[in-house]
């Protein structure tokens, strides 16, 4: 096996070379048919924003067929001109990275020449190669599934405190709290997926995968801060295949802001309640006509919901887009990101939420995260029809998270002296409170070194005169490191441990963990969009995944284990306008890779070797849905329905004792209606904004250890844990003339149940349950009070709603109080108050 993945390896690389060798030397030009006539077409092209003359772009006149008639370029003034053209109406195509293609008819005449000034919209890469979604709406619209594309509008007036809370306005998202303000350590699940971490969902960041290792643990330890970016994407559908290796889920992407075309900066500084304090930089535009740089620099902190909860945050990033005369692209991203955090994993007892649910004794607690990436991007038009894309991405992330061993104490007797600490069983019946035992810690050390290039091709064609054309091909080389140590420290803030202890007889003790693993993968995909009469597109596609995960047990004989995987994963996907409405659906494999790492490090699972010896869990995802997408009313209904086999990871410290089934199947919906569209007399009404999601799941077969008794129980016909039945976010908004914008938004999510044997009881130490559902209510103003400055405001949780978050971090299997955290709760109210500065 090791030598056929050698082979594979050399033979991906070498094809992988070659694609990039011909993508940066191969030819440029491309000739077109010349056909004789008599009439003349000049134009201009200027820049939307800058009207600086755009330079290089390639304009093009089509036959009925869509094939070139005749072509030209734009020179230094941005000017173009086309003579001996045959009278007639023709399509003309405008093209150029950096700017969104533009299509017009243009008609032609043997007497005067056609003269055009076209404005050029600029996009931040052509192809939306930071995109996933594309950068105009009628590609959004005619997306073959389920997609959803929040704008910068959007993102700006309901100013989120993190992105967990902006991706909870997506249908069929949902989100459950963490401890701390929820920056960084999301808990996003898609379509009833198990949220915990994010594990289950591909997260990008302009397009790039920003996980700390896609294969082997994709964890969101690391999140954008709302503060830079533009819009957020998700794609739930068979479009998903063309990204990976997590394709069950969907795939969000975060579009950050991109770098300013002419000279100009922006300062942002918010404060609010719980010591919130957010100073945001950006200035840009300081190069020359093809160098565009932008920097961002950041600084965040506040005291958090609960006790010895703060934190603090740098981000700063440096971009620089590059266009060259070359009809290339380079688009360079560096990003430094440290984060201090009092994070603990120490929740709540049913007490402790019942009396102080800002509870938390941990004071040394502590979560530092390091990490430093750089993201390259270089796109080479060779014609107007074949663009070529080059990614490449390179990472470090180091997180370390010291955190002080956990008992139960009476809380008659802690409340009377905190600082005498008398640990009781787990099973004592009394009230009980979970805090630290003040005697020792463990730092959970990791860290993880990412590299990978992606490299596409996006072309063009058409078939015959009703069928066109349009083939992406691309393919991925990744590779990651994880390094997963363990030490205990022997007091509650030691910052460094032991992996083992000896005694005087020499006996040696392993009290820590050290585990290494590495991963190899070799990923590509081929998607062919064909659009039938201008109305019906048709997308079929596959994805190939293979990769090798290594294992090294550096604590017991550096044992040595690995495997290899190889899968395919087709996808199809259709879209039908029908006049102002589109109806579309698909169907695609889902895949979860069988990543060992990710089974132990999460407690799945009782042994090291099984991990390697699972299966991968795989779904079919299908969909149907109906799409409208005009100025007064747009919306997107969905039904869904996905199965999986080999589900394994159940849950914290939960496996199935077979390779269990499970169904989700649900309807999502988004509605936005816009009465200022509808007549004058509606132009006071606001806008609203609805997003629904229905639920419903089911274990078609599974065996699980009960936590109820000593035996296995079958939970065939239970439903899945961190399901909502329900979900549903209801908002209004209005922007009025003078400068002033509204929003209001309540939210709401049904209970849910923890665990897979569908526990209603809650027990004293709180780590088992079913969660109640809960609501709160969200608003915000701005007022724009000049050109240049903006002030805001922002209430999220207004009537402060105390509510079970989550239990995310227990099983109640596991009743030792440092097994489980017990009860985190949701985020309490927070009001800020800003002002925003732009040059």
């Amino acid at each position: 096996m090791k030598k056929t993945m050698r082979f594979f390896k050399t033979s991906y690389l070498l094809i992988f070379l070659f694609g990039i060798v011909t993508t940066t030397f191969g030819l440029n030009n491309s000739s077109g048919l010349e056909v004789p006539g008599m009439g003349e077409l000049n134009g201009q092209l200027t820049d939307q924003e800058t009207h600086e003359p755009v330079i290089g772009a390639t304009v093009v006149l089509l036959n009925n067929d869509s094939s070139i008639a005749k072509g030209a370029t734009s020179d230094r003034s941005g000017k173009f001109t086309i003579k001996n053209i045959l009278p007639g109406k023709y399509p003309l195509q405008i093209s150029f990275i950096g700017y969104e293609r533009k299509k017009m008819l243009v008609e032609i005449n043997s007497m005067t020449p056609t003269n055009l000034n076209i404005d050029m919209p600029v996009s931040a890469l052509d192809l939306g190669t930071v995109e996933i979604l594309g950068t105009s709406s009628e590609v959004f619209t005619r997306t073959p599934g389920a997609a959803t594309k929040l704008d910068a509008k959007t993102v700006e007036l309901i100013q989120p405190m993190g992105t967990q809370e902006i991706l909870q306005h997506v249908p069929g998202v949902y989100g459950f709290a963490d401890d701390g303000m929820g920056n960084s350590r999301i808990n996003i699940g898609i379509r009833g997926l198990y949220p915990r971490r994010s594990s289950r969902v591909l997260i990008l960041e302009d397009g790039m995968p920003i996980q700390p290792a896609i294969y082997l643990y994709p964890n969101a330890y690391y999140n954008p801060p709302t503060e830079r970016l533009d819009e957020i994407e998700v794609i739930k559908s068979s479009a998903a295949i063309k990204y990976g290796p997590q394709t069950m889920g969907g795939v969000i992407n975060y579009k950050t802001r991109k770098p300013r075309r002419e000279f100009g900066a922006t300062a942002q500084v918010v404060g609010g309640t719980n010591n919130y304090k957010s100073t945001f930089l950006s200035i840009g535009g300081w190069g020359t006509a093809s160098l565009h740089p932008e920097l961002q620099v950041l600084y965040k902190s506040a005291d958090g919901f609960r006790d010895n909860n703060h934190f603090d945050q740098f981000n700063t990033t440096l971009k620089f887009n590059i266009l060259t005369r070359k009809k290339s692209n380079i688009y360079i991203k560096a990003n430094v990101n440290y984060e201090d955090a009092a994070a603990t994993y120490t929740g709540l007892t049913e007490y402790s939420f019942a009396t102080n649910p800002t509870f938390n004794p941990k004071k040394y607690d502590n979560f530092k995260i390091n990490r430093q990436a750089l993201d390259v991007i270089y796109n080479k038009e060779y014609t107007s029809n074949l663009i070529s894309t080059t990614k490449l991405y390179m990472n470090h992330f180091g997180r370390d998270w010291w955190k002080e061993n956990d008992v139960f104490v009476e809380a008659a007797a802690y409340e009377e002296n905190p600082n005498d600490i008398q640990p009781v069983a787990w099973y004592n019946e009394g009230n009980l409170i979970r805090v630290g035992n003040g005697q020792d810690n463990m730092g959970v050390l990791r860290d993880f070194y990412v590299f990978g290039v992606e490299h596409s091709y996006d072309y063009n064609y058409n078939i015959c005169e009703h069928v066109s054309s349009n083939l992406e091909i691309g393919g991925r080389v990744h590779f990651d490191r994880f390094m997963d140590n363990k030490k205990k420290g022997f007091t509650p803030d030691a910052r460094d441990g032991v992996y083992y202890t000896e005694d005087s007889l020499g006996t040696i003790d392993i009290v820590g963990q050290s585990y290494h693993y590495e991963t190899f993968g070799l990923a590509s995909y081929v998607l062919n969009k064909f659009e039938i009469n201008n109305n019906l597109t048709i997308t079929p596609g596959f994805r190939f995944e293979g990769f090798e995960q290594e294992r090294i047990d550096r604590l017991h004989g550096n044992v040595y284990a690995d495997k290899s995987t190889f899968v395919l994963l087709p996808g199809l996907g259709a879209n039908y306008e029908l006049k102002k409405y589109n109806l579309f659906g698909g169907i695609h494999r889902g895949f979860t890779p069988p990543s060992d790492g990710t089974l132990k490090v999460l407690n799945f699972g009782t042994g090291l070797t099984e991990g390697l010896d699972l299966d991968a869990e795989k779904s079919w995802n299908t969909e149907i849905g109906l799409r409208r997408n005009a100025k007064a009313v747009s919306f997107e209904v969905t039904a869904f329905n996905m199965d999986i086999k080999n589900y394994v990871a159940a849950g914290r410290g939960t496996v199935f004792k077979n390779l269990g089934k499970v169904r989700y199947t649900g309807i999502e919906n988004a509605i936005r209606i816009a009465p200022n569209y509808m007549g004058k007399r509606m132009k006071y009404v606001p806008d609203i904004h609805i997003t629904y999601t229905y639920l419903y799941t089911t274990v078609i077969e599974g065996v699980i250890q009960s936590a109820l008794s000593t035996s296995d129980v079958d939970i065939s016909g239970n439903k899945l844990p961190y399901a909502p039945k329900h979900v549903y976010n209801v908002g209004i908004s209005k922007e009025f003339g003078c400068g002033l914008s509204l929003r209001a938004d309540v939210h709401h999510v049904a209970g849910v149940y923890t665990d897979f044997e569908n526990i209603l009881k809650p027990d004293n130490r709180g780590d088992q349950g079913k969660i109640p559902g809960y609501r709160i209510y969200n608003a915000s103003a701005s007022y724009q009070i000049s050109k240049k400055f903006k002030v805001f405001v922002t209430g999220k949780n207004l009537f402060d709603n105390i509510y079970i978050g989550s239990r995310l971090h227990s099983n109640p299997r596991q009743k030792i109080a440092s097994l489980s955290s017990g009860i985190l709760p949701g985020s309490r109210r927070q009001v800020n108050i800003g002002l925003k500065y732009q040059l």
